[in-house]
């Protein structure tokens, strides 16, 4: 499970731009020409392995990130 601090840990590394908007916090980055962005939801508890999908990475490579 990927928690508020590790999203906004991953967000950091990947230099991403962040953006309110609505009930959650947007994460905007570019990578190889492409954009990219994710939501951070304001829970600190919030489960946040809805990353998987969202930028198409295994669980597992999002937690080393997190690291």
């Amino acid at each position: 499970m990927l928690q508020k601090r590790d999203a906004e840990k991953i967000a950091a590394k990947l230099g991403a731009e962040r953006a309110a908007g609505g009930k959650h916090v947007w994460a905007k980055f570019r990578l190889d020409g492409r954009a990219y962005k994710f939501s951070i939801r304001h829970g600190r508890k919030s489960d946040h392995s809805h990353l998987t999908m969202e930028l198409r990475i295994p669980l597992r490579k999002l937690q080393d990130l997190a690291r």
